[in-house]
C-alpha cells in the first residue's frame, strides 16, 4: 500500500535472469528446436543485465548454468510448445474501486480450445507439497485463475497449474508439482480480497494489527502512529 521502495535482492536479480531466459526458449521452442546452449547464453547476457557484485555474479552464474543445465536436459523434448510466456494482465475489475494486475510466467494450451494450464517457475530450493499447499505457493495460483476468470470475460480457462522447481533438490532431482484449482477456491479468494481491498479504501485496517511480535509491517505502523 505504502510502495516503499527498495532496492533488489541478489535472489531476486537471479530468478529474473532465468525468468527472461525461460521466456526466450519458449518463444524460440515454437518454431524449432532449441540448443541448450541458447538457453544458458540467454541466462548468462540477463544476469549480466543485473547490478550484481563480480562475486555474486559469479556465484549466480554458476548456479544458474547447473540448474538450467540439468533442467533442460530433464525436459527437453517433452516440454509444451504450444505456449504464451510471460502473459501480462494490466487489470481486471472485481468492483469499480478494486483493480488487480499480474503476469504469469507461463500459459500451456490444453489441446486445441482455450483450456490452458498455468506454469509458475520457482527458483529456490523445492518444497514438498504440504508446505506449498500451506504457504503462499498455492494461493498464488488461485489469484492467476482469480485474474483469467475476469480477464477478457474469461478468454482463457485455467483449468490446472504446475509449480516448476529450477533448482534441483540434493540429490539433484527435478520436481514439478501440479495442482487443480477450484471454482470454489477462486470464489473464496476474489471474496477476500474485496473484503480487504474495502478495508484499505476505508482505512478501517488502519489500527488493525497482525498479531505476529516480529511484523516489521506492524511496527512500521506504530513507528508512523508515534512520529
Amino acid at each position: 500500500l505504502l510502495r516503499i521502495p527498495r532496492a533488489k535482492t541478489k535472489h531476486e536479480m537471479y530468478g529474473t535472469a532465468v525468468h527472461a531466459a525461460l521466456r526466450d526458449l519458449f518463444v524460440q521452442a515454437k518454431e524449432r528446436t532449441v540448443p541448450k546452449e541458447f538457453l544458458l547464453n540467454a541466462f548468462r547476457r540477463y544476469l549480466g543485465n543485473e547490478a550484481l557484485a563480480q562475486n555474486d555474479f559469479d556465484e549466480s552464474l554458476a548456479r544458474g548454468r547447473a540448474a538450467l543445465s540439468g533442467y533442460y536436459d530433464r525436459y527437453h523434448g517433452d516440454w509444451q510448445t504450444n505456449v504464451i510466456t510471460e502473459f501480462s494482465i494490466p487489470g481486471v475489475l472485481l468492483a469499480p474501486d478494486i483493480r488487480l494486475t499480474g503476469r504469469i510466467d507461463k500459459l500451456e494450451f490444453v489441446g486445441s480450445g482455450t483450456e490452458v494450464n498455468v506454469v509458475d517457475y520457482k527458483t529456490g530450493k523445492p518444497k514438498a507439497r504440504r508446505g506449498l499447499e500451506e504457504g503462499n505457493e498455492k494461493r498464488q495460483l488461485v489469484f492467476y485463475r482469480v485474474l483469467l476468470d475476469h480477464h477478457e470475460e474469461g478468454k482463457y480457462r485455467m483449468t490446472s497449474a504446475d509449480i516448476d522447481f529450477i533448482q534441483p533438490d540434493a540429490k539433484g532431482r527435478y520436481h514439478r508439482e501440479h495442482f487443480v484449482i477450484s471454482p470454489e477456491e477462486a470464489r473464496e479468494l476474489a471474496a477476500l480480497i474485496m473484503r480487504v481491498g474495502g478495508e484499505i479504501l476505508s482505512l478501517s485496517f488502519w489500527d488493525a494489527r497482525c498479531g505476529r511480535s516480529e511484523c516489521e509491517f506492524c511496527a512500521l505502523r506504530d513507528m508512523m502512529q508515534h512520529a
